[in-house]
């Protein structure tokens, strides 16, 4: 039987995004699972800094930026428009890759929300569907102007 994640907050109100994409990470790497780890670490450093995959380990170039980053928002601050926002931040991105970007961002909030982790107290984007994707550029709610403050992270995900 697994251990319970320890979230570095007590009250699943307060843990942040940043905290519980770390904490889903290391699970993903002690399960052995490479190429899902590498996946979804691309997906979560996305959502989290505010730069593509490609730019995971390198020097931050806010010219390179394509949203504002989601690190320091609480879980429980995260909005169905918010992510909305991020997917079509990827304007160029063909309909299947902005599927992994929402299927690895439920993922990783199911993850915390699952009754053995009780990282948070429940996923703040069910409901999204991924096959809502279709092949136009824009996707999912309608916009908002949400967006929080950027800054340059050192969580797990982002360490090269």
């Amino acid at each position: 039987h697994a251990s319970k994640p320890q979230a570095p907050t007590e009250a699943p109100e307060t843990i942040t995004v940043e905290e519980v994409c770390d904490l889903y990470l290391k699970h993903l790497e002690k399960t052995g699972r490479e190429n899902t780890f590498k996946l979804r670490r691309g997906v979560l450093f996305d959502f989290c800094s505010g730069f593509s995959k490609d730019q995971y380990g390198k020097p931050k170039d806010e010219k390179k930026r394509i949203h504002d980053g989601h690190s320091d928002l609480r879980v429980s601050e995260v909005t169905k428009p918010m992510v909305t926002t991020w997917i079509n931040s990827h304007s160029t991105y063909a309909p299947g890759s902005k599927r992994i970007l929402i299927q690895g961002l439920k993922r990783c909030f199911n993850w915390a929300a699952a009754e053995e982790n009780g990282l948070i107290s429940k996923n703040p984007i069910k409901g999204w569907k991924s096959a809502e994707i279709k092949s136009e550029t824009r996707v999912g709610w309608e916009h908002s102007s949400e967006a929080s403050s950027a800054r340059q992270s050192n969580f797990y995900c982002c360490n090269a």
